[in-house]
């Protein structure tokens, strides 16, 4: 009959030799433990496969040639016994890497020392702030070199107008882009100034007044000469001469030349390009004549306009067709807009589409109506769509859901084998069966739910496979209430059959013969549980078989 036995503990307080079961069953022999409750016990070995409390003050080793190791993680602070005094390793035996979340507090002055090598400091997730009540002070005070970089950019005072001192033997001031000077007033002052852009562009930009005082102002372009304004006037009180090596560009919200009188206006020039964005209107109360090399024809709005020749063409008719037997090239330094207001094709017949925006973006849009979808379809069955982006990766975002293989699919594959792919938010999955053939799986979650569906008892647990279908299952027994093993568990089976019980401890203070009869949902079925009684009057270890 099934009831509670006490395990019997021989041998007196100076040296434990056995203990034994009431059954006369040796449970630990000759192991020569020595010591009493009163005094320091000594141990030649001592294994605890369970969980340990320790009073008092505890030493760890009598020699720096001892070891300790630990095994299992850290679950309390590590506070030393007095302030100010201990280290954290030593120059010549330091810790490796340290891993932190949360702030490094100095209490008092202090400094991080790399004795070999940069020490670099890295935010890699975020910014790097440095912040000094009373200021920050970075010095290569050892014949160094102090380097600011920045892949995003460099910003000097950005939370506050502050004024920002620079004073050096020499200050170099260089860019692969442009410099941009902005204040209330911008003050160059030395011996000599000298702005040069070095085949680049030197940009002065300001909304109030630039005003150049000189005995004699020279401008030398080896390229154009671009002068924009709303108003632009020149007075000099001699003959005024543009003659430039290069091109020279006039460029304002308007330009009228002649204004004043109606004078000649002759343009005497090898070419002659006129270039706008709006119409190009010539008007006169005479005769208009157009003589080139070339040939053109224009005619009005409800005939087409025909160029033959080189230079810029604007073409505004009711039709426009372009037929050729050969290939037709678009080719400009600016933008290409099409336009049409009616549904169109874009087809070539052999070869690819290619559309490519060396300098910028590609846009297409489909419209804000919920019909007006953007669609690539590769109609033939044997097609296929290739998206391939460069470093700055690819981006797929919409203010309503996003559906992936949702149709006609007969797989879909994210990522490839040697990269990560990261899902932000929760992830459901919704089908029959969901397969991990990685190497490990790491869950960070403290808790993981397992039939989660389930609105009633029922049993569940985890098999590891060892035959085809089948494995050796741990689970919950719902119908006994305990969890149990089933050496032989289908992974298809919905309840679980055990062949083993898993054990239970049980404490108290109680003495063990009235400790209640340990029951499982309902049935007295707890063979195997142990009950340690905790009460100092009389402690004892009982076990229900």
């Amino acid at each position: 009959m099934a009831q509670w036995r006490k395990v019997i503990v021989s041998g007196s307080n100076a040296e434990l030799n056995q203990i034994t079961s009431s059954a006369g069953i040796s449970l630990i022999s000759g192991v020569g433990i020595s010591g009493s409750s009163a005094s320091t016990g000594s141990f030649g070995y001592l294994n605890v496969s369970g969980d340990g409390v320790f009073g008092g003050n505890l030493t760890f080793g009598d020699a720096d040639t001892d070891l300790v190791s630990f095994g299992a993680d850290i679950g309390s602070n590590l506070i030393p016994n007095a302030d100010d005094t201990y280290d954290l390793g030593s120059a010549t035996q330091a810790w490796q890497d340290l891993f932190l979340e949360g702030d490094i507090t100095l209490t008092d002055a202090g400094k991080l020392v790399s004795s070999a090598g940069n020490l670099t400091v890295d935010s890699e997730a975020g910014s790097l702030v440095l912040d000094g009540h009373t200021g920050v002070d970075i010095d290569a005070s050892n014949s160094g070199k102090v380097a600011i970089d920045g892949a995003g950019g460099i910003d000097i005072g950005v939370n506050a107008d502050v004024a920002i001192d620079v004073d050096a033997s020499t200050f170099d001031l260089d860019a692969s882009s442009t410099i941009h000077l902005s204040g209330s007033s911008v003050t160059l002052d030395g011996s000599g100034v000298s702005i040069e852009g070095n085949a680049s562009e030197v940009d002065i930009t300001t909304t109030g007044t630039v005003d150049i005082n000189s005995a004699a102002l020279d401008i030398d372009a080896s390229a154009g000469l671009t002068m924009t304004s709303t108003t632009m006037a020149f007075d000099p009180s001699s003959t005024f001469d543009l003659d430039a090596a290069g091109a020279i560009t006039i460029d304002g919200a308007s330009i009228t030349l002649g204004g004043d009188a109606d004078t000649a206006f002759d343009i005497d020039t090898s070419t002659l390009d006129i270039d706008s964005s709006g119409a190009v209107t010539i008007d006169g109360a005479t005769s208009l004549s157009v003589i080139g090399s070339g040939s053109a024809t224009f005619g009005d709005d409800t005939e087409h306009l025909v160029y033959d020749g080189s230079g810029n063409v604007d073409f505004d008719t009711v039709g426009l067709d372009i037929d050729s037997s050969g290939a037709i090239t678009i080719d400009g330094t600016s933008s290409l807009s099409i336009d049409v207001d009616a549904a169109s094709n874009f087809n070539t017949s052999a070869g690819d589409i290619t559309i490519d925006s060396e300098a910028g973006s590609v846009n297409i849009d489909g419209g804000e109506s919920a019909a007006n979808a953007i669609k690539i379809v590769a109609s033939d069955g044997a097609g296929g769509i290739d998206i391939d982006a460069g470093s700055a990766g690819i981006n797929v975002d919409s203010t309503g859901g996003i559906t992936v293989g949702g149709t006609n699919a007969t797989g879909v594959t994210l990522g490839k084998s040697d990269t990560t792919v990261t899902v932000a938010g929760s992830l459901d999955v919704n089908g029959t069966v969901t397969t991990i053939d990685s190497a490990n799986t790491y869950i960070a979650d403290k808790f993981m739910i397992i039939a989660s569906g389930s609105t009633s008892d029922t049993d569940g647990g985890i098999l590891i496979q060892n035959a085809a279908g089948a494995g050796y299952g741990l689970g919950y027994d719902s119908g006994i209430d305990r969890w149990v093993f089933d050496a032989d568990l289908a992974h298809t089976a919905t309840d679980i059959v055990p062949d083993a019980y898993v054990g239970v401890i049980q404490t108290g203070t109680t003495h063990g013969d009235s400790v209640a009869v340990p029951t499982y949902g309902g049935t007295t079925n707890g063979v195997g549980t142990i009950y340690i009684d905790t009460d100092a009057g009389d402690q004892g270890i009982w076990i229900y078989s």
